[in-house]
């Protein structure tokens, strides 16, 4: 029986002696199956692989070179004890294996790990690359996919969850059940695409991004899969508790808050994302608050009262308020509506204050009668406690400009903004008409205090009316 051709024959022993695990045999002596003799104390025919040489043959296999681990590979590092002049231990490569899921190897040539010691030999896959088997290197995912790791129900985790990586991960998955993708493209803050040209030219293949639940924004919600904004033409503009768009009131407007906050305080039992990392999101909260308008407060100059801010009105599929136009309010009274400052008043009166350009400035606390700011000013002392007082910018109905006997005023109620205003002015009535034309006023019901009203106009004859150029006007 021919010795095995990985084997030696010991004078010292009289056997043949097979070369350690982890070694080669380094003399071949004569054609008869590759013997080597050890003639000499001391002698020894075999040498363990370096690292760069590789691992020994298998023991199936001749032992007589060493082989290099394939490309992805490394060695792993064994101790080996074996007898020579006493017992003697090497370190040798026992065989070659691949980088665990979600690493690969680092670097090139070959690597040989020592037992128990760190991997010197792999590295974590970097941002938004996978691996997620044990053979090749780690690949590239797409600009849609996230980087995670899986991680199955145990005795040291009581349910099955997704762990959201930035590096080593084992799995590349989409966004699905109307979870929002994010990108970070800059500074430490994730973006949400909202715009999708604007998405594409920010976010690369290096942005790193993750999976976030549609609520982490008050003012989207599920629909079709997909994270969608309300939809503010169906007058919704943020999300109840349900998950629901709904809409405010009509003396309300949306108030959305941003708030920063680590990705890692949005965990789920099912999503968790890291920690220990300086990654955030802006969480919008979102609410129906009263429309803005003016307030009071003291000026700390002489102990006075000053007017800040400004009156909204809000068009109904709007979620905020726009500013009031020159010359309009908003009347409380009526779904908080935008009106024209010649609405708030009929009959012979106008609006005095109406407008935030108003020279008069009107307050009033609760539902009491409007004062003016300028006469609160004077007295002593202001009020401590303005949380009850408001500013009355749809003004307080007062009469126009009275006019003599024979004159009118044909501008009351008009000419806001303008000279001489909406109380008017009075011009004289006119008292006589071309040849063949008579006096006459197409008001003919009307109260003696609105005879201010009249204005004597000229009509053809042949309109049959009765003259009235007798008829003389009074205040």
């Amino acid at each position: 029986m021919s010795p095995l051709p990985h084997s030696y024959f010991s004078c010292l022993a009289f056997i043949c002696a097979s070369c350690p695990r982890g070694f080669v045999i380094t003399r071949v002596m004569g054609q008869q199956g590759g013997y080597v003799i050890d003639t000499a104390r001391g002698n020894f025919p075999c040498r363990a692989c370096s690292v760069a040489d590789g691992v020994a043959s298998p023991p199936d296999a001749t032992w007589r070179t060493c082989q290099q681990c394939k490309e992805h590979e490394f060695q792993i590092e064994e101790d080996v004890t074996y007898v020579r002049n006493g017992v003697q231990t090497a370190q040798v490569g026992g065989s070659c294996t691949h980088c665990s899921p979600g690493r690969q190897r680092t670097g090139g040539g070959q690597c040989r790990r020592p037992w128990g010691s760190p991997d010197i030999c792999c590295s974590s896959c970097p941002v938004n690359k996978y691996k997620s088997g044990f053979e090749g290197a780690c690949q590239p995912m797409r600009v849609s996919e996230v980087a995670v790791i899986f991680y199955s129900k145990s005795l040291w985790n009581p349910e099955a969850y997704t762990q959201y990586v930035t590096l080593g991960a084992t799995a590349a998955v989409s966004c699905t059940g109307g979870d929002m993708l994010m990108f970070k493209w800059d500074s430490d803050i994730l973006h949400y695409c909202e715009d999708q040209d604007d998405c594409n030219v920010k976010k690369t293949q290096n942005s790193w991004r993750i999976c976030m639940r549609c609520g982490v924004d008050q003012t989207k919600h599920i629909h079709a899969g997909a994270c969608v904004p309300c939809a503010n033409a169906q007058q919704k503009f943020l999300v109840d508790s349900q998950g629901q768009c709904q809409g405010c009131q009509a003396c309300q407007e949306l108030q959305t808050t941003p708030k920063t906050v680590d990705i890692f305080d949005l965990s789920t039992t099912t999503m968790r994302y890291p920690s220990g990392t300086d990654y955030k999101v802006n969480k919008i909260e979102a609410k129906c608050v009263d429309l803005r308008r003016r307030q009071l407060q003291k000026t700390g100059v002489g102990d006075t009262l000053e007017v800040i801010g400004s009156d909204v009105w809000r068009h109904p599929v709007k979620p905020r308020g726009d500013p009031l136009p020159d010359w309009h309010f908003v009347d409380r009274n009526d779904q908080c509506k935008k009106k024209a400052c010649d609405k708030k008043c009929d009959g012979y009166t106008y609006s005095n204050g109406c407008g935030e350009r108003a020279d008069t400035v009107l307050v009033r606390q609760g539902t009491d009668k409007p004062v003016r700011l300028a006469y609160m000013n004077s007295r002593s002392p202001l009020p401590t406690d303005l949380s009850t007082w408001s500013v009355v910018t749809e003004g307080e109905c007062e009469y126009c400009t009275f006019c003599v006997r024979g004159s009118y005023n044909a501008g009351c109620n008009k000419g806001y903004g303008g000279t001489p205003g909406p109380e008017g002015q009075c011009s004289p009535c006119n008292t006589q008409c071309e040849a063949d034309h008579f006096l006459h006023h197409p008001l003919l019901r009307l109260l003696p205090r609105d005879f201010h009203l009249l204005l004597f106009r000229c009509f053809p004859q042949f309109i049959l009316r009765a003259k009235l150029c007798t008829l003389f006007l009074v205040p």
